[in-house]
């Protein structure tokens, strides 16, 4: 698990279903706690993977750096046509995503296991 030892108020963890990359996140994100977010997320998009899902579940508050490296990664992805798919269900992460207009970009799914089956789904009809 990566950690940010500057302040300790974010988490990120990664790990693989498939060729689906998982980037999940644990605490507040913004401009001083960014960085392991950022780094994860380009990290995983670096090896190309069919489908990235960042999972903020357990995202307390997702500030203007954290849609920042949303939008980032989707740019990244599309060079790649990698996949791009979010997991989130609180109002705190949801909302600032809708006022942004970031949910026409990002599909959003409620759980990690829904979010990774259509990674995989769409690669399939891709391949076809």
């Amino acid at each position: 698990m990566s950690t940010d030892a500057f302040n300790q108020i974010i988490a990120v963890t990664t790990s693989r279903v498939g060729d689906v990359a998982v980037v999940h996140v644990v605490g507040d994100v913004d401009m001083s706690s960014v960085a392991p977010f950022a780094s994860a997320v380009r990290r995983e998009l670096d090896t190309c993977p069919t489908g990235l899902v960042m999972d903020l579940l357990d995202v307390g508050f997702c500030g203007s750096a954290g849609l920042n490296v949303l939008v980032q990664a989707r740019n990244h992805a599309e060079a790649t046509r990698t996949g791009v798919r979010l997991v989130a269900t609180r109002s705190s992460v949801l909302r600032p995503l809708e006022i942004m207009g970031l949910t026409e970009l990002f599909p959003v799914h409620q759980s990690v296991n829904a979010a990774v089956s259509a990674c995989m789904t769409s690669t399939t009809q891709t391949v076809h």
